[in-house]
């Protein structure tokens, strides 16, 4: 046995048992201030439910369109062990809701999402890596090391991957026959839905282990060439940012680096016809400000503007192209509406705030409609190709706080005419816009759905008609599906509204006797592509 095996042996004996571990972390959060924390983001109908369960036959208020048979999932965090110290919502385990439904037969069913992370801290017991909401401070930083001890250690061992273990716990996609869990710190996660909705993680994707970078949760599939193309931010390596295309068979095609000017948080992007749309926004990963400032070590800095780059796809037998920037002023973008060429232009419709920090925000803990959660308001940028000139147009100047926007996915990277975005009450959504992106700004507002009183939405996920006529010839003919929790009942209901009319009474209400939590995104798979699962 070599001098280096002997030692990495002592020092497993000496302090390999998770428990000697986690007395350390205890104690270096005791002395640094990075115990428990109270926060909005663990109360109310913001905390974890407590176990998975599956409830048949549920109560349907209304009637179920005929049309509208298949799952509707949606993703969110839900932490299975109570944080041992600061808590973001980006931090909790990944939790799927789904609604199988067939005719007005209805099943609920919830399921955490068995990523790598989460297996090995079902195994300890209790929480084992880092997260967002500790990384303030000198303790931060201890805390972080003790995570890369534990590593070298092999008291946690995992294989080999690109980014790092995560929660899968942000959005999801179907593409090639997989449901995918993302999270833009981690590689997907292959989810199956089984009979009547129930869903279990399969494992993660990677390509033929071709894939060499973190992915979005914000993938785009084609619905032309039924191609998913995707980018991965890296805050350590240069140059910071990875492009990737897989074809329609599940195959990645092609790899492409990104220069940007710094590490960034990149949230999201869009795709045109022949451009993936680069969101270079100046959300800085700048580590020596968690310990000078004792802040979170993600900076807006508003001086470095924003780019927005269009890169040429590639295609079968040709390799992307190069990066055209164009400078604009500062702001965050989190989500894109879409893009679409016009000439010489791209239009790139997109959420954006004015100012942005990660840092949790003030207010009640427990009344979260009185937290300030920001504001972002729709904007549309136009780029000119052959100038390289680029302007932006706010499009609903009397919403100053509008977020999660959905289209039609037959649009995508096509010229639309619709949105939906939902709107908010402090860190409550409290009902639906539907605009009209052909109209001027200030004038584009077309429909709004108010909840009633006590009660708070999330995401509104755009499902077509099934049988319906194409895209372009009715665009906004299909349902608004989305989560609906009451507070004075503390239960929840799946809410289907009329996207064409948008009618303030559901056209159906599936009672779920359970409470779910508010989360991120979702969507809805067809019952015809539930077959095709691999």
């Amino acid at each position: 046995m070599t001098g280096f095996a002997t030692i990495l042996s002592l020092f497993r004996k000496l302090l390999g048992f998770r428990i000697t571990f986690c007395s350390l972390e205890r104690l270096i959060r005791r002395l640094s201030g990075h115990g428990p924390k109270t926060t909005v983001f663990l109360a109310g109908n913001y905390s974890p439910v407590q176990k998975e369960t599956t409830a048949q036959g549920l109560q349907v208020e209304g009637d179920i369109p005929s049309d509208l048979e298949g799952v509707f999932v949606r993703n969110g965090p839900n932490p299975m062990f109570k944080p041992k110290g600061g808590y973001h919502l980006f931090d909790g385990d990944g939790m799927t809701h789904s609604v199988y439904i067939s005719g007005q037969h209805a099943v609920y069913s919830n399921r955490y999402i068995k990523t790598v992370k989460l297996k090995h801290e079902i195994e300890a017991g209790f929480p084992l890596f880092s997260k967002i909401g500790d990384l303030h401070g000198f303790g931060g930083l201890l805390i972080l090391l003790l995570g890369v001890v534990r590593k070298r250690l092999g008291i946690v061992s995992y294989e080999r991957q690109p980014g790092s273990p995560q929660t899968a716990n942000t959005a999801l996609e179907f593409h090639a026959g997989q449901l995918l869990a993302l999270n833009e710190g981690d590689v997907p996660y292959h989810l199956r839905i089984l009979c009547e909705g129930i869903i279990e993680t399969i494992g993660t994707v990677m390509y033929d282990k071709k894939l060499t970078h973190a992915v979005t949760a914000h993938p785009k599939i084609d619905p032309e060439t039924k191609e998913m193309i995707f980018f991965g931010y890296e805050l350590q390596n240069e140059p910071w940012c990875k492009y990737s295309e897989v074809d329609a068979n599940g195959r990645l095609r092609s790899t492409t680096p990104i220069a940007l000017r710094f590490p960034i948080m990149m949230h999201d992007f869009a795709i045109t016809e022949r451009y993936a749309c680069i969101l270079d926004a100046p959300l800085r990963f700048m580590p020596d400000v968690m310990i000078k400032e004792n802040t979170l070590p993600f900076v807006f800095d508003k001086a470095a503007g924003m780019r927005i780059g269009l890169l040429r796809r590639g295609s079968a037998t040709t390799p992307p192209g190069t990066v055209q920037w164009f400078d604009l002023p500062a702001g965050m973008i989190f989500h894109t509406v879409n893009a679409w060429e016009e000439g010489d232009l791209v239009h790139l419709c997109a959420c954006r705030m004015e100012e942005f920090s990660l840092e949790l925000p003030a207010g009640d803990v427990n009344d979260p409609a009185s937290v300030d959660a920001g504001h972002a308001e729709l904007y549309k940028y136009t780029l000119n190709t052959s100038t390289g000139e680029a302007s932006q147009e706010c499009m609903l100047p009397d919403f100053v706080s509008v977020e999660f926007p959905r289209i039609h996915p037959g649009l995508l990277g096509k010229r639309n005419r619709f949105t939906y975005l939902v709107t908010f009450e402090g860190l409550l959504i409290n009902g639906v816009i539907k605009v009209d992106l052909s109209q001027p700004a200030g004038s584009c507002l077309v429909g709004q759905i108010q909840y009633p009183e006590s009660c708070f939405g999330g995401e509104c996920v755009f499902v077509p008609r099934k049988d319906g006529p194409s895209a372009e010839e009715s665009e906004d003919d299909g349902y608004l599906l989305t989560f609906v929790h009451n507070q004075a009942t503390n239960l929840s209901e799946l809410w289907v509204m009329d996207a064409c009319s948008m009618s303030q009474d559901p056209i159906a209400r599936v009672k779920i006797p359970e409470r779910v939590p508010y989360g991120f995104h979702g969507l809805f798979v067809r019952q015809r592509d539930l077959g095709l699962q691999k």
